[in-house]
């Protein structure tokens, strides 16, 4: 398959990973509430006519419905927030929820290679940017690095200020094992980041990238 050629299909690329792996979830979701239908089913039937039911089994499998019916809403949600990214090209972004955001819809792959993910990042951190592009360049990154760092890795992801109108993202593998920057770094990464017109810094075991906002008005150059 050839390399995506434009900003507009590296994010289409980049939606339907996201849309793959959180679609994946729910589908465990109604299985797992599927299962447990039966299992009531079942109890109903083994009830017979003097219509007595273990409350204790009732009460396990209603709780287990409840929390799967929670985690779909709350994946749904994320999606839905993700997806509404695009909605304006520009827009102020909260680089907190952002990170959430993007760590959970990618939690699956993380836990895949049981990888510990920590966040750090100051309430009210703001930049005007490219929401969807800036999306795109963490999820990329974040799945980079879930698979190419060993097992059970830690990483830890920080945000600060770094003058009036540029934030850096800072992302680190703790230990003593090294970041495979190179294969980090490739053409749909510096694609974005030019059209975020952000800087790049790779050492042994950290990224950063350094964002400035842009103006309300400017637009990606999806052909590029």
């Amino acid at each position: 398959m050839n390399a995506p050629s434009s900003i507009h299909e590296i994010c289409l690329e980049v939606f339907a990973g996201v849309s793959a792996i959180v679609t994946h979830e729910i589908r465990n979701a109604l299985a797992i509430i599927n299962e447990s239908a039966g299992f009531l089913d079942d109890l109903a039937q083994m009830s017979g006519e003097d219509g007595e039911v273990p409350s204790g089994r009732v009460k396990q499998m209603a709780t287990s419905v409840c929390a799967q019916v929670d985690r779909a809403n709350r994946l749904m949600k994320n999606l839905n927030t993700f997806a509404h990214s695009g909605d304006v090209p520009v827009s102020r972004l909260d680089i907190k929820e952002t990170l959430e955001l993007m760590t959970a819809l990618t939690k699956r792959k993380a836990a895949a290679r049981q990888v510990t993910v920590s966040l750090e990042s100051p309430d009210n951190l703001h930049i005007t940017t490219h929401a969807f592009a800036i999306e795109a360049l963490i999820y990329l990154y974040l799945i980079g690095i879930y698979e190419s760092v060993p097992q059970k890795s830690r990483i830890h992801i920080s945000a600060t200020q770094n003058g009036e109108q540029r934030i850096s993202l800072k992302f680190t593998l703790e230990g003593d094992e090294e970041l495979l920057v190179d294969k980090l770094q490739d053409s749909k990464s510096d694609a974005l980041l030019k059209a975020l017109r952000a800087d790049f810094e790779g050492g042994l075991r950290t990224i950063q990238v350094h964002l400035e906002s842009l103006p309300v008005d400017s637009v990606v150059d999806r052909t590029s």
